[in-house]
């Protein structure tokens, strides 16, 4: 043979004439091709076996998976639905608590003195002194008085002052005419007329008087213009 040969391509020349010898040999010998076509069938009956055992593993394995997964994926949807209900369970309601109704009876402010709350807005006297109230003034009363007995103003004047009862009325009149005044006396009872006598004669003294015509009450005086 030659040297350049390549190996591979003998060994199948080889196991071609092996081959081809064979199925002569087989041709002519009865039995043994009927014995090798029994072992051929006996190889493709366990090729076939094979190839269906081998596609149940898979079918068998891919099941197996997807049931894991399915029963992990369920696991976890129940874990979490668990979870969910337990977090909504262990919430904790809110407490209400009732007490008893207070019985505290209400305070009242007690009547204040406006004379010693310095909150007050009421006007007090100051202090150290005494509030002046006017006596009571009697009904009837008609009290007249004279300042002075004379003047040397031109025309004289006189003043003359008293006390009655609110609403009186109360006159004073030169006995010879001349002059007079009237008043009514205010809700104070206190009253105060000034008279102008005029021509009244200088350096004589002249009669005056003065009281309540309503109460037919009068008071006489002496008058003089001094000049």
């Amino acid at each position: 043979m030659n040297d350049d040969a390549d190996p591979i391509a003998d060994d199948l020349l080889r196991d071609a004439l092996r081959g081809h010898a064979d199925r002569v040999a087989g041709a002519s010998d009865p039995g043994r091709l009927e014995r090798r076509m029994t072992r051929v069938d006996r190889r493709r009956t366990a090729a076939r076996i094979g190839s269906v055992a081998a596609v149940g593993i898979v079918v068998v394995g891919g099941a197996l998976l997807l049931g894991r997964g399915g029963g992990d994926d369920a696991q976890d949807t129940i874990t979490t639905g668990s979870s969910a209900v337990e977090e909504t369970t262990s919430a904790p309601r809110p407490t209400v608590t009732t007490g008893p109704t207070s019985t505290t009876p209400e305070t009242t402010t007690p009547p204040t003195d406006p004379t010693t709350d310095p909150t007050s807005t009421t006007s007090a006297p100051p202090e150290g002194t005494t509030p002046v109230t006017p006596p009571k003034i009697v009904p009837g009363t008609c009290e007249v008085a004279q300042e002075s007995d004379s003047s040397t103003a031109n025309p004289p004047v006189g003043i003359y002052t008293g006390r009655a009862a609110p609403g009186t009325t109360v006159r004073v009149q030169a006995k010879d005419g001349y002059g007079s005044a009237q008043t009514i006396v205010d809700a104070t009872g206190d009253w105060r007329l000034e008279v102008t006598f005029t021509g009244a004669p200088a350096n004589q003294p002249f009669e005056v008087w003065g009281g309540c015509p309503d109460l037919q009450a009068k008071t006489i005086f002496e008058f003089t213009w001094v000049l």
